[in-house]
């Protein structure tokens, strides 16, 4: 695989999003580990790959350069995230744009904990960190093909068996309701990504009944989940 210049990359169109889901064991992660990680260095980069989640734990196994997503775009747990006071100070400025300036493909990591508000927050102040480097109007970040910061290549991965976050009402498959207007772009996010690929055949599981435990179980969620 060849390498290209960033000139060629950071443009309006050729941008790729996708969400990769399946439950634990399906090859997610592996995936990410031994094809997406070496082909995206390969073509971008030694700063060209950078894997996130929502918790310490689900991002150390993404591998060394695995981040939460809140060290990623300088935010603090007790950080706000209504979009007046998302903008950047200099020295997340300057984090971001060392993280993701030169970055071609990122990836979120266990999408079913990530809060509406904090997937939006990482799309805005994506596109705030690397709007001067590649001269971005950040007042587009919503647009189809100018998403975190016109990142060449997105992957959400993530199972919505899993435990929900805190507040459930966060999920971006929470009912309709009262949510805020951060909650409402996030789901706007994950509901616009063009490509869905569905893991469906476990590989860490060889035990008959307890593959068949794990269907069953899947079956009552989507179950429950078509009857609400």
């Amino acid at each position: 695989v060849a390498s290209r210049g960033l000139g060629d990359v950071y443009k309006r169109q050729g941008n790729h999003e996708a969400a990769w889901l399946g439950g634990g064991g399906v090859g997610k992660t592996r995936t990410l580990r031994h094809v997406v990680e070496p082909l995206a260095v390969t073509y971008f980069g030694p700063e060209g790959y950078l894997p996130t989640a929502q918790a310490n734990h689900a991002a150390q196994q993404l591998g060394p350069r695995g981040r939460t997503i809140h060290s990623v775009n300088g935010l603090l747990a007790t950080s706000s995230f209504v979009t007046s006071r998302l903008a950047l100070n200099d020295a997340s400025r300057k984090k971001i744009d060392r993280l993701k300036g030169e970055l071609g493909v990122e990836v979120t990591d266990e999408l079913g904990a990530v809060q509406g508000e904090l997937l939006h927050a990482d799309c805005l102040r994506t596109t705030y960190g690397r709007a001067q480097r590649h001269n971005l109007d950040s007042t587009q970040y919503m647009r189809p093909q100018e998403k975190w910061g016109r990142m060449p290549a997105r992957i959400l991965c993530g199972d919505f068996f899993q435990l929900p976050p805190v507040p459930a009402t966060a999920s971006m498959l929470a009912p309709p309701g009262r949510h805020s207007y951060e909650h409402h772009q996030g789901v706007a996010l994950l509901a616009s990504v063009p490509y869905v690929i569905d893991f469906v055949e476990m590989k860490r599981f060889e035990d008959d009944k307890q593959l068949q435990l794990l269907q069953n179980i899947c079956l009552l969620y989507t179950s429950d989940a078509a009857d609400e």
